[in-house]
């Protein structure tokens, strides 16, 4: 036998759901588009929400990154979220690492307004 040496880069994994806010609390929102931008701003990989609204991206190198709905699908719904975008910090591990738990709450636009 004869090792061979490939090379290989650990990647992170980042997942959550996303809700729609509604008067009898939160639903699971489907087919949201979400994007996610690298350091430089450029997009990263644009991801779809689940029937469950869940969503999970494995592919992320370390480095900051920002997640948001994709805004003109939002507009389409008249919907927005209630945050400029999630950051999150990808560190460098051996064994790779999960980001869970970044969860988006969707409101209609009239909702937001006082």
């Amino acid at each position: 036998f004869r090792n061979i040496e490939i090379p290989i880069t650990v990647m992170a994994e980042v997942s959550g759901i996303v809700y729609k806010q509604t008067e009898n609390g939160k639903i699971p929102m489907e087919r949201i588009y979400l994007d996610i931008y690298n350091e430089q701003g450029l997009l990263a990989a644009k991801i779809l929400s689940e029937a469950n609204g869940y969503y999970s991206y494995l592919g992320l190198p370390p480095g900051i990154f920002k997640i948001r709905p994709d805004a003109v699908q939002l507009k389409k719904l008249n919907l927005q979220f209630s945050e400029t975008e999630l950051i999150c910090i990808i560190k460098s591990s051996y064994n790779g690492n999960t980001y869970p738990n970044n969860d988006f709450i969707l409101k209609k636009i009239s909702q937001l307004v006082p």
